[in-house]
Protein backbone atom coordinates (compact mmCIF):
# COMPACT_ATOMS: atom_id res chain seq x y z
CA UNK A 1 0.00 0.00 0.00
CA UNK A 2 2.89 2.32 0.64
CA UNK A 3 4.52 1.54 -2.21
CA UNK A 4 1.38 2.27 -4.29
CA UNK A 5 1.00 5.47 -2.97
CA UNK A 6 4.89 6.41 -3.05
CA UNK A 7 4.39 5.51 -6.64
CA UNK A 8 1.69 7.31 -7.74
CA UNK A 9 3.00 10.51 -5.50
CA UNK A 10 6.32 9.83 -8.40
CA UNK A 11 4.14 10.01 -10.95
CA UNK A 12 2.02 12.95 -9.88
CA UNK A 13 5.84 14.60 -9.76
CA UNK A 14 6.71 13.35 -12.96
CA UNK A 15 3.59 14.91 -14.63
CA UNK A 16 4.50 18.63 -12.85
CA UNK A 17 7.97 18.22 -14.16
CA UNK A 18 6.44 17.62 -17.85
CA UNK A 19 4.68 20.68 -17.34
CA UNK A 20 7.47 22.52 -16.33
CA UNK A 21 9.35 21.49 -19.20
CA UNK A 22 6.77 22.21 -21.51
CA UNK A 23 6.29 25.65 -20.00
CA UNK A 24 9.93 26.34 -19.86
CA UNK A 25 11.64 24.76 -22.69
CA UNK A 26 13.64 27.39 -23.82
CA UNK A 27 15.27 28.10 -20.45
CA UNK A 28 16.57 24.12 -20.69
CA UNK A 29 17.88 24.05 -24.00
CA UNK A 30 20.01 27.17 -23.50
CA UNK A 31 21.02 25.30 -20.50
CA UNK A 32 22.01 22.56 -22.76
CA UNK A 33 24.25 24.61 -25.42
CA UNK A 34 26.73 24.91 -23.19
CA UNK A 35 26.96 22.00 -21.26
CA UNK A 36 27.62 20.59 -25.10
CA UNK A 37 29.61 23.30 -26.03
CA UNK A 38 32.08 22.40 -22.90
CA UNK A 39 31.81 18.71 -23.74
CA UNK A 40 32.79 18.80 -26.98
CA UNK A 41 35.42 21.63 -26.57
CA UNK A 42 37.23 19.10 -23.41
CA UNK A 43 37.66 16.41 -25.85
CA UNK A 44 38.61 18.32 -29.18
CA UNK A 45 40.94 19.97 -26.79
CA UNK A 46 41.90 23.24 -24.79
CA UNK A 47 38.33 25.35 -24.67
CA UNK A 48 40.63 28.11 -23.75
CA UNK A 49 42.25 28.19 -26.82
CA UNK A 50 38.91 27.95 -28.63
CA UNK A 51 37.67 30.54 -26.79
CA UNK A 52 40.31 33.21 -27.41
CA UNK A 53 40.33 32.27 -31.53
CA UNK A 54 36.30 32.77 -31.12
CA UNK A 55 37.36 36.39 -29.17
CA UNK A 56 39.57 37.17 -31.80
CA UNK A 57 37.15 36.50 -34.71
CA UNK A 58 35.02 38.66 -32.85
CA UNK A 59 37.39 41.14 -32.82
CA UNK A 60 38.01 41.53 -36.11
CA UNK A 61 34.70 41.47 -37.18
CA UNK A 62 34.25 44.35 -34.96
CA UNK A 63 37.30 45.87 -37.14
CA UNK A 64 35.59 45.67 -40.24
CA UNK A 65 32.23 46.61 -39.73
CA UNK A 66 33.57 49.59 -37.84
CA UNK A 67 35.92 50.05 -40.91
CA UNK A 68 32.58 49.69 -43.20
CA UNK A 69 31.03 52.22 -41.29
CA UNK A 70 33.50 54.99 -41.18
CA UNK A 71 33.82 54.51 -44.58
CA UNK A 72 30.18 54.66 -45.59
CA UNK A 73 29.91 58.04 -43.50
CA UNK A 74 32.95 59.39 -45.36
CA UNK A 75 30.73 58.47 -48.71
CA UNK A 76 27.86 59.90 -47.46
CA UNK A 77 29.69 63.42 -46.24
CA UNK A 78 31.43 63.64 -49.44
CA UNK A 79 27.97 62.74 -52.06
CA UNK A 80 26.48 65.83 -49.94
CA UNK A 81 29.50 68.22 -50.38
CA UNK A 82 28.86 67.66 -53.72
CA UNK A 83 24.98 67.77 -53.70
CA UNK A 84 25.21 70.88 -52.01
CA UNK A 85 27.97 72.64 -54.52
CA UNK A 86 26.10 71.20 -57.38
CA UNK A 87 22.81 72.45 -56.63
CA UNK A 88 24.37 76.52 -55.57
CA UNK A 89 25.85 75.75 -58.74
CA UNK A 90 22.77 75.52 -60.68
CA UNK A 91 21.13 78.49 -58.53
CA UNK A 92 23.35 80.71 -60.04
CA UNK A 93 23.19 79.53 -63.82
CA UNK A 94 19.21 79.78 -63.34
CA UNK A 95 19.66 83.34 -61.64
CA UNK A 96 22.33 84.38 -64.45
CA UNK A 97 19.73 83.05 -67.35
CA UNK A 98 16.79 84.83 -65.67
CA UNK A 99 18.27 87.67 -65.47
CA UNK A 100 19.73 87.56 -69.05
CA UNK A 101 16.06 86.58 -69.97
CA UNK A 102 13.91 89.15 -68.32
CA UNK A 103 16.94 91.92 -69.83
CA UNK A 104 16.14 90.18 -73.18
CA UNK A 105 12.33 90.66 -72.51
CA UNK A 106 12.68 94.24 -71.62
CA UNK A 107 14.26 94.99 -74.80
CA UNK A 108 12.13 93.46 -76.90
CA UNK A 109 9.34 95.41 -74.66
CA UNK A 110 10.67 98.62 -75.38
CA UNK A 111 11.05 97.87 -78.65
CA UNK A 112 6.93 96.66 -78.99
CA UNK A 113 6.20 99.81 -77.47
CA UNK A 114 7.88 102.18 -79.44
CA UNK A 115 6.37 100.01 -82.75
CA UNK A 116 3.32 99.70 -81.78
CA UNK A 117 1.85 102.66 -79.41
CA UNK A 118 -1.68 103.73 -81.23
CA UNK A 119 -3.12 100.00 -81.14
CA UNK A 120 -3.34 98.74 -77.47
CA UNK A 121 -5.12 95.48 -78.28
CA UNK A 122 -2.07 93.81 -80.89
CA UNK A 123 0.25 95.67 -78.13
CA UNK A 124 -1.00 93.41 -75.35
CA UNK A 125 -0.97 90.52 -77.29
CA UNK A 126 2.52 90.78 -78.26
CA UNK A 127 3.65 91.46 -74.86
CA UNK A 128 1.79 88.61 -73.71
CA UNK A 129 3.21 86.29 -76.10
CA UNK A 130 6.62 87.66 -75.04
CA UNK A 131 5.72 86.87 -71.48
CA UNK A 132 3.82 83.84 -71.43
CA UNK A 133 0.91 84.84 -70.36
CA UNK A 134 -2.78 83.41 -71.82
CA UNK A 135 -5.24 86.45 -72.13
CA UNK A 136 -8.77 85.69 -71.52
CA UNK A 137 -11.88 87.99 -73.24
Amino acid sequence: MTFALAWLGFKTWLKKVKAWCKKYWQLLVGAAIPIIFMILAGQRGNATKLLKRIREDHEKELEVIEEARLKEAELLENASKKYIKTRADIEKKYSELSEQLDEEKKERIDTLLKESEEDPEVLTRKISEIMGFKLYN
